[in-house]
């Protein structure tokens, strides 16, 4: 019962990809601004790091990387969500990590220098979506992890989302979005603004995005 309780799981996780990355592309006749810097370095792991504002996001992105890419990046997500029955069971096997709901702590057995060994990895610094569209303020989680553990940043700034899936709708309806790659942050470069790398990766997504 475990195995096709499982089977049936990972199929319904990937058909809400598949069709979360056709909704993008059709619907929501949505582009991939300056791809060419994610398409650089596939063969190498890195940070996502984007604006979080509606569940349309991460369910793009993975589809994004998994039918376009034809690669695998992984997800932080608070730990609670695992709780929520449905969203729980969708991120188990939609390649999302557990973590302390403040953002402080992977609760998943592996530590964050093996995952960015082994994978990609994304991150939203805001903690949780948007419930207005505007950019809140970052966590320093992200260019902790790349300082940390020498991996580069990719910024990118999700546009039409929020419209797309606001947070009193129940479902997303389609609104023209894109998605925004930036150049790529040398994780030696946030080391040497010290303080200041939070900030900067704000400001970089916030100028993609057009929150700020």
């Amino acid at each position: 019962m475990k195995v096709i309780n499982r089977w049936i799981d990972s199929l319904v996780s990937n058909g809400m990809s598949y069709s979360s990355y056709l909704f993008f592309r059709t619907f929501c006749r949505g582009k991939i601004e300056g791809e060419a810097y994610i398409l650089d370095r596939l063969d190498s792991n890195f940070i996502l790091v984007s604006n979080h504002v509606s569940y349309l996001d991460w369910l793009v992105i993975w589809g994004v990387f998994k039918f376009r890419y034809k690669t695998d990046i992984l997800f932080l997500a608070k730990e609670k969500l695992f709780n929520d029955r449905f969203w729980g069971r969708l991120m188990r096997y939609g390649n999302c990590i557990k973590v302390k709901d403040d953002g402080t702590k992977i609760t998943d057995s592996r530590n964050m220098r093996t995952l960015l060994q082994e994978n990609k990895v994304a991150i939203f610094p805001e903690g949780t979506r948007s419930r207005d569209g505007e950019l809140q303020d970052f966590r320093p989680g992200a260019a902790v992890f790349s300082m940390r553990n020498q991996v580069d940043i990719i910024p990118v700034g999700l546009v039409g989302f929020f419209e797309s899936w606001r947070p009193e709708e129940r479902l997303p309806r389609p609104h023209r979005c894109s998605i925004r790659v930036g150049e790529p942050i040398a994780s030696a470069e946030l080391k040497a603004m010290g303080r200041g790398a939070t900030d900067h990766l704000r400001e970089t997504v916030g100028k993609l995005s057009g929150q700020l």
